[in-house]
């Protein structure tokens, strides 16, 4: 489980990461609409929502890097 600061702590975590990936050129997608890097806000407000994302990490087929990553809301 882990207190409200350890939950805050890995958000911005997964915030950091996906902005830093964003800045690289790796496009993000949530619901099917692109993320600006300078917008991921949008990846804060899934986990205030409490609604279950699941995020799909694609390659580039010739080279093998992550070009894209989509997530996108399952139900439980």
């Amino acid at each position: 489980m882990g207190t409200d600061m350890q939950r805050m702590d890995r958000e911005y975590a997964c915030f950091a990461m996906l902005r830093d990936m964003g800045e690289r050129g790796v496009e993000i997608y949530i619901d099917g609409k692109r993320c600006d890097v300078n917008d991921l806000s949008n990846v804060l407000r899934l986990s205030d929502e409490k609604l279950s994302y699941m995020g799909d990490f694609i390659s580039d087929e010739k080279t093998g890097i992550l070009k894209e990553i989509h997530f996108d809301r399952i139900d439980e």
